[in-house]
């Protein structure tokens, strides 16, 4: 068992990375604990008979985890769920899932009877390393992302790779997008592994997933102990997001996919603006690349992108605050106009479409 401690702070947590069998015996500990344990789990994994244990004569409640249904509507229901079995606040709540399902779970334990306890069991890699951890839970509004939500941390977070083993490819990459994020903006020793070791990782090698979910965590981490509430370098976690949320909203790709086109397009504003080096620029799209994952979106229009970048939360006056690399390993945060930002589209697309 590896144990990582996040938080310095009160609002500690933390996170096991172990196998199945650990899980099964903490959630044990947790039932014998208190009073009455509730889980919100992703409904793909009922289906699966290795992880039947885990909602076999439970209060469990499924969430149909696509973006459609990560909102209030969803919210209100689980609330329902929760009076219905009669759920006060020395419940405790346990989330199993991907990004989708998390978010749901600790904004509903954040918000009911002003806050349930409650604990996050990631099954995607996506989850494990990046949306499980750091304290934001919230829900989509209007078709926004994240608009409604809060700050909160779980009691603690349990991983295992052998999620990975029952994990779709197409999940599996929506992972490896956020690993990138961390190669780029944190630890350019990630995108090195990426490539030289890629077949490991296509395969999930043991030895190169945990390399690659040890490393992401503790980046993280880093970055989210100094800045809890994202005043100021919590933002650089944002890295290829302004642009990825948009084409989620607008074309209905993947979060992964999008936070990749997204990258490629803040790393190629970095390149334009003389940061980033040409080569620094090439490792990242490469890298994104080898793991089959969009460097733009061909059939976006730059007009209804730029439309849909104006809608981000991040937006001040007729700027907003993007990611974008000195070098590899030092993101700076700049205010750039969303004039600057079509033509930095426009240019991208005239180079690789």
């Amino acid at each position: 068992m590896r144990i990582i401690l996040p938080y310095q702070s009160k609002s500690c947590c933390n996170i096991f990375i172990d196998d199945l069998a650990f899980i099964d015996e903490f959630i044990k500990k947790i039932e014998e604990q208190s009073q009455s344990v509730f889980y919100l789990v992703d409904k793909s994994l009922s289906n699966l008979p290795q992880y039947s244990h885990f909602f076999k004569d439970k209060d469990c409640f499924f969430v149909e985890a696509d973006e459609s249904n990560k909102s209030l509507e969803t919210v209100k229901d689980i609330y329902h769920f929760l009076l219905e079995k009669r759920a006060d606040r020395k419940g405790f709540v346990i989330g199993i899932g991907g990004g989708i399902t998390l978010d749901i779970a600790g904004f509903v334990s954040s918000t009911y009877m002003r806050g349930l306890s409650f604990g996050f069991i990631p099954t995607t890699l996506l989850a494990m390393v990046d949306a499980s951890i750091g304290g934001k839970n919230g829900v989509n509004f209007e078709g926004f992302k994240n608009y409604i939500g809060c700050f909160n941390h779980p009691e603690f977070i349990l991983v295992s790779d052998n999620f990975l083993e029952t994990l779709p490819e197409a999940e599996f990459l929506n992972g490896i997008a956020e690993v990138i994020k961390y190669g780029a903006i944190y630890k350019p020793d990630i995108l090195t592994f990426l490539i030289e070791r890629e077949w490991e990782v296509k395969d999930r090698k043991k030895e190169a997933i945990d390399f690659i979910i040890e490393n992401s965590v503790k980046a993280k981490v880093s970055i989210v102990q100094d800045d809890f509430k994202e005043s100021g370098l919590r933002k650089v976690l944002n890295f290829g997001h302004t642009l990825g949320h948009a084409l989620e909203r607008l074309k209905m790709v993947s979060h992964g996919q999008g936070v990749a086109a997204g990258m490629v397009f803040a790393a190629f504003l970095s390149l334009q603006k003389g940061y980033l080096e040409k080569e620094e620029f090439e490792k990242i799209r490469h890298t994104i690349s080898l793991y089959k994952l969009p460097a733009f979106i061909p059939d976006a229009s730059i007009g209804e992108l730029v439309k849909g970048i104006s809608g981000d939360k991040k937006k001040a006056g007729d700027k907003i605050d993007f990611i974008l690399l000195k070098s590899l390993g030092r993101p700076v945060i700049q205010p750039i106009s969303l004039m600057e930002i079509e033509n930095a589209l426009q240019n991208m697309y005239k180079h690789y479409s």
